[in-house]
């Protein structure tokens, strides 16, 4: 075994030992008791299996948790499972905000009557709600269904601190707003940081939980900014009880941006932009800056850096062909760089 380990690129070992990993946590069994014991302490709440009737220690879903209650107050949940049954479950969720990216698989709920849909079991999404009051959810899901999901709740105190700063367009709105919902395509370093979290490091509890913590501010991060940057026309984010108004300015900067980031391997030049925006290059460059206080150039900048770290951490290429394909001829500037944005050298982050 060590030896075929050995003859295979970094790449394809790293997906093989996932692979594993993937496999042994769906062979877990996890009884209706310790699913309820594993839903974490909810001493204002109850965490029940609606259907079907299970013994106490009757398998209800194979797989596994990580529950991380962080230093911060966010609780991070985070299961790659597999359903058993038909499975429905109900429980209360206090007033407050959740972020929540489901990897794989799709959930039908119901926040009192309203029903939503979590993931599309197709494809990765992101989803963000917001409640103002405690409000029964039920859930139900399918037998044989594998769900990867990261949830993350943020504490009464967070929603405190971001109300206070009156700098967030749109954000107070959502978070006054009861069954508030926005959906996003999660970028590859939010999906990145998800299975990270789904495969925390083999270290010791508190530094492990440190890593979780961390992950997870950043997943907040880019769920709140779509929220900050969402306008009327803006497909991405459905309030259920309001709509944002947006500018001329602000839905321009925002198809930039979109074509920013799909378009960041063709590195398309200002004046091919422009040209395909009908804008003249400074109109382009004032509309963007204005709504997102920074340039174009330092926002393709910042995209690439953050995709380098994904592909140092997760895929163990080389110092070289990471800063390549991060648009830099030269590998000592690209560790200036990326020293400078992240706090570490990407041989660190390599490790």
């Amino acid at each position: 075994m060590q030896g075929a380990c050995q003859r295979q690129s970094v790449p394809d070992r790293l997906m093989s030992i996932m692979e594993i990993c993937r496999r042994s946590s769906r062979d877990q069994k996890v009884s209706r008791h310790t699913l309820v014991e594993m839903s974490g302490p909810r001493p204002d709440k109850f965490f029940e299996i609606t259907a079907p009737a299970l013994a106490k220690q009757e398998t209800a879903i194979r797989g596994q948790f990580n529950n991380v209650e962080c230093h911060s107050g966010l609780l991070v949940h985070a299961t790659d499972t597999e359903e058993a049954h038909d499975l429905k479950v109900q429980w209360r969720m206090s007033p407050g905000m959740t972020v929540a990216i489901i990897l794989e698989g799709s959930l039908d709920v119901l926040l009192d009557e309203k029903s939503i849909q979590l993931g599309n079991g197709e494809t990765p999404t992101g989803q963000i709600w917001n409640l103002t009051r405690t409000t029964l959810v039920r859930r139900k899901s399918h037998k044989g269904m594998r769900m990867r999901k990261v949830i993350i709740s943020i504490p009464p105190e967070w929603i405190q601190m971001l109300l206070r700063d009156h700098k967030l367009p749109n954000l107070p709105g959502f978070i006054r707003t009861h069954l508030a919902i926005s959906t996003w395509a999660p970028s590859n370093y939010a999906l990145s940081l998800a299975n990270q979290i789904l495969n925390p490091p083999d270290a010791p509890k508190p530094i492990q939980n440190m890593t979780v913590e961390s992950k997870a501010i950043e997943i907040i991060r880019e769920a709140l900014s779509v929220i900050i940057e969402s306008t009327e026309n803006d497909d991405a984010c459905t309030d259920i009880n309001t709509r944002t108004q947006g500018t001329g300015i602000q839905i321009r900067a925002l198809r930039i941006r979109r074509y920013l980031q799909e378009n960041l391997d063709r590195k398309p030049s200002l004046q091919t932009m422009a040209r395909e925006f009908g804008l003249s290059i400074g109109s382009m460059q004032t509309a963007f800056k204005t709504s997102y206080k920074t340039t174009i150039a330092e926002y393709c900048r910042e995209l690439r850096l953050q995709r380098a770290r994904v592909i140092i951490e997760q895929e163990g290429v080389s110092i070289s062909e990471a800063a390549y394909r991060s648009g830099y001829a030269n590998p000592a500037s690209f560790s200036t760089a990326f020293k400078r944005r992240f706090g570490l050298a990407p041989s660190t982050a390599k490790e």
